[in-house]
């Protein structure tokens, strides 16, 4: 693993965010009111301005986004409008962002009239590229191989097609949206193994895809897919959240995830057997929310 530069000015650190689904449709409650009922529709939303909020407070180098910007089911303007926001203020203070595209939002789900601020690097679908990020001092501090998906439904494994490590990149980072080993409850697009993953000898995998938090590999390399920052429906219960990354001046790699979900999801079990009336079942569930 290869740290930063001795002579860089402070250590790396970067933030790794997937899925965000911009424009999805919220789920419908029975008995929600209307201000929750609001504030779950635009959660992808606030959660995506949290983020960049929490990339500019922690003064990170870099955001990572590994696919599934928008929600296919529900391509909207306001989706693309609120995403570019985000990037210009990264852009406003000296943030840049990587991105992938995924199998929600590949090449034909993103408009072409609008134009994407300096900061921003969107991999090509038609074969990985290798981004080397630099320091003010254009020291080099991390290099970051991605592709992205140029259709919604992915076959081949893609990572078969990235470079193998370079013996003079810093810090490497694989930036891709994928189905490493057949997850149950996910479609396998750009199926893949770790063994492939490790392969190539980076450092880290930023992946995306799978919406639950998942770590695959814990170090030499870490392997991570964030997961959802915001849980959509029942179906997606627990903690979401992104990862804040931090590598220091020896290599150590500091992995912390940040919540970042407005609303969780929760399944709570109650035996309703003996002769709990309404009112007590209300109370009990109030209690193990």
């Amino acid at each position: 693993m290869s740290p930063p530069p001795e002579n860089s000015p402070h250590t790396l650190r970067f933030v790794h965010t997937a899925d965000l689904h911009l424009g999805s449709r919220a789920m419908n409650l029975p008995g929600m009111n209307e201000e929750d009922a609001t504030a779950l529709a635009n959660a992808t939303y606030s959660v995506w301005r949290d983020i960049v909020d929490l990339c500019i407070g922690e003064e990170v180098d870099f955001l990572l986004v590994a696919g599934d910007t928008y929600d296919s089911a529900d391509r909207n303007i306001r989706a693309q409008l609120q995403f570019i926001e985000g990037l210009r203020r990264l852009d406003e203070n000296g943030i840049a962002a990587y991105v992938v595209r995924g199998n929600h939002d590949p090449d034909d789900a993103w408009s072409e009239s609008i134009t994407m601020p300096e900061n921003t690097f969107i991999f090509s679908s038609s074969e990985p590229e290798v981004v080397i990020h630099r320091d003010q001092e254009d020291r080099p501090l991390a290099a970051i191989a991605g592709m992205s998906f140029a259709t919604a439904h992915i076959s081949d494994n893609l990572v078969e097609q990235f470079p193998g490590r370079e013996d003079e990149w810093p810090f490497t980072i694989g930036l891709l949206h994928c189905s490493v080993g057949g997850p149950v409850g996910h479609e396998p697009y750009a199926p893949c193994s770790i063994q492939d993953l490790r392969r190539c000898g980076y450092d880290y995998w930023a992946l995306g895809h799978i919406h639950r938090p998942t770590v695959l590999s814990a170090g030499d390399p870490h392997i991570i897919y964030a997961g959802n920052p915001q849980g959509r429906d029942m179906g997606e219960t627990g903690e979401r959240g992104c990862r804040l990354v931090t590598v220091d001046t020896d290599g150590t790699v500091e992995v912390r995830v940040i919540r970042t979900c407005r609303h969780l999801w929760k399944e709570i079990e109650i035996d309703v057997s003996g002769s709990m009336d309404l009112a007590a079942l209300e109370e009990e569930i109030r209690k193990r929310l």
